[in-house]
């Protein structure tokens, strides 16, 4: 029997890593608890003060701790940075999972949020809750792994059990991001992001096994990407995206006044100005670039 979300245990996970992503990350997480209060919570502060920049300061139901990516970032400022940071993702979900034990009962539950999305509401996804399962936004444009379709990682819903085919799954997304940061430092330079990397995964295993389900959420709903005409807004969703990887993603476009402040974000209307910076983004085009 399918039950929605709301009704479930969940953990709710993100990482920020740079003060401008630990700032979003804290205003994502108000927004969740405003409407889930009694999810544990597992986030990652990165780089951890006085340590290397592989180190997270992590906060988890259990306490703070210090978790270590397992290869060196070799940050060097360029637009390189960004693709390393949010390939952390995949290595970030499974540690997740492996530190989850008891906190959702015998099936573990885990829910990615970005730090840049902002929940509007009891997040109202329908599962069988003994199932194995993920669940994510999807793009199922032509262009997208050949018709195939592509998921989406502002919000990336994860359950199984121990040892499980979405345990097993989430260890090759790990292990896919982790080589492509050591790979992030040769040349040429590729603009993969987690997702792309995730969808892969998933488009592999489904052409050989059946054992999990792959829910294809409604993208407009649950990763809104904030469309606008003459610098107004045009709609909102249940899951509001904000794209600060529009500021963030290379030192060309650091300067920009964006995204707007939280109070604008929680209580904007339809129709109201965007105060900063943002391109005329139409309701049907393409969705922005990568985040965090």
């Amino acid at each position: 029997m399918k039950r929605r979300l709301f009704e479930l245990p969940v953990i709710l996970t993100c990482f920020g890593y740079r003060p401008e992503y630990v700032a979003e990350m804290m205003g994502m997480l108000d927004s969740v608890r405003e409407h889930h209060p009694a999810w544990p919570v597992m986030y990652g502060r990165g780089p951890a003060p006085g340590h290397d920049d592989e180190t997270f300061e992590v906060d988890s139901p259990g306490g703070t701790f210090h978790w270590r990516l397992p290869v060196s970032l070799n940050l060097d400022g360029t637009t390189r940075d960004f693709y390393k940071i949010v390939m952390m993702k995949g290595c970030w979900m499974s540690q997740v999972w492996s530190n989850a034990a008891g906190l959702t009962g015998d099936v573990v539950r885990i829910l990615w949020m970005d730090a840049d999305t902002r929940l509007n509401g009891l997040l109202d996804i329908e599962v069988d809750p003994e199932a194995e399962v993920v669940a994510g936004p999807w793009w199922d444009e032509e262009e997208y792994f050949d018709g195939k379709g592509m998921i989406g990682s502002g919000l990336l819903l994860f359950q199984g059990t121990r040892g499980g085919p979405v345990e097993s799954l989430l260890d090759e997304w790990s292990s896919e991001c982790l080589s492509r940061i050591q790979a992030a430092t040769q040349v040429p330079f590729s603009h993969e992001c987690d997702d792309d990397v995730l969808t892969q995964v998933l488009h592999k295993r489904e052409s050989v096994e059946s054992d999990y389900l792959l829910l294809k959420l409604e993208r407009r709903k649950y990763s809104g990407w904030m469309p606008a005409k003459g610098g107004k807004l045009l709609e909102k969703s249940l899951v509001d995206h904000w794209y600060i990887s529009e500021k963030m993603e290379s030192p060309d476009t650091s300067q920009r006044d964006w995204p707007p402040p939280e109070e604008y974000r929680r209580k904007a209307a339809v129709g109201s100005r965007l105060p900063g910076w943002i391109p005329d983004w139409g309701p049907d085009d393409e969705t922005p670039g990568g985040s965090q």
